[in-house]
């Protein structure tokens, strides 16, 4: 099988109706294979623009729980030419059925980028983009059915990047809205 052919289409979580918690985050998953175009300013940590391939969106992510995304960030690590960033998004996939198991391979598989919505943040730094440079990998994917996260715990993770954050950010807020709304396919 073609990693070509583990595109997720599966939004993660988002009918998870049997985990009696309350929704923490929210993000949309973007294969990197959908990417057309991405205009990037690394100094400015900006993407003014971002385009997916035609009847392409990326697929929405809830998180659940007191800390959904313990382990997302990002770090520096010194190198003889500057600082280098690593990112890290971690992601569960609750349950142990057919379909969590679907979204864990298809994560496993190619490089994702993955856009975060900052809840209560203005326009100019609410939708952060991770793994813009690199991309972001799965490392250990690992299953506690019977835990805390109730399925799987899926670590992305980007490295060696020269920036140490992207924030989706065009000349305003209506076409900064524009962009996102052909991302999520209108869903925000």
């Amino acid at each position: 099988m073609a990693c070509e052919d583990l595109i997720l289409t599966t939004p993660i979580n988002t009918l998870c109706d049997s985990v009696k918690m309350d929704f923490e985050a929210e993000a949309w998953h973007i294969p990197q294979s959908y990417v057309a175009t991405i205009t990037k300013d690394k100094l400015g940590a900006v993407v003014s623009a971002l385009t997916l391939a035609p009847t392409k969106v990326g697929n929405k992510v809830l998180m659940r729980g007191q800390k959904p995304y313990e382990g997302t960030g990002v770090s520096g690590e010194e190198k003889p030419y500057g600082v280098s960033f690593n990112e890290t998004v971690q992601i569960t996939v609750y349950g142990n059925t057919p379909t969590s198991a679907s979204v864990v391979n298809k994560l496993g598989y190619g490089k994702h980028l993955f856009l975060m919505l900052q809840k209560g943040h203005d326009w100019q730094s609410r939708y952060v983009l991770y793994g813009v440079e690199s991309g972001l990998q799965a490392t250990a994917p690992a299953l506690e059915p019977y835990g805390d996260a109730g399925g799987w715990t899926v670590p992305m993770s980007s490295m060696n990047n020269e920036s140490s954050a992207y924030f989706i950010k065009a000349a305003d807020k209506a076409t900064t809205e524009a962009i996102i709304a052909a991302i999520t396919g209108g869903a925000l």
